[in-house]
């Protein structure tokens, strides 16, 4: 099983995936979050929790969306055995939109979908 996986661009990706992270929002995201591996857990950010929300209580759109998701808050560093990630605001036009610091056996590494 994979540890983690960033901005998954299909299905495929997310599976044997414990950790999920999406950085943004757009139609794949959407698409993506309604098929989350029951196995894996979603990380994504508050707006895009809270456009979520929306979705589902006032477009009755029947999703379970909310069922492995939760939000990785910004400026605080998450620990997921062993794996520390922590999110960063990111205004790169897209909602919702963050950048990771990932930490990992000593290791650093950011990530950006796009500068």
């Amino acid at each position: 099983m994979k540890k983690y996986c960033l901005d998954p661009k299909k299905e495929e990706d997310m599976a044997d995936t414990e950790y999920i992270f999406f950085t943004h929002m757009s139609d794949e995201v959407g698409r993506l979050l309604g098929r989350l591996p029951k196995t894996s857990e979603a990380f994504i950010t508050q707006e895009i929790y809270k456009l979520a929300q929306r979705v589902l209580k006032f477009c009755e759109v029947p999703l379970h969306i909310l069922e492995n998701t939760r939000i990785i808050p910004y400026d605080y560093p998450v620990e997921l055995n062993g794996l520390t990630v922590t999110a960063k605001a990111n205004d790169d036009g897209w909602f919702g939109s963050c950048v990771l610091l990932i930490e990992e056996d000593g290791r650093k590494a950011g990530y950006a979908p796009r500068f």
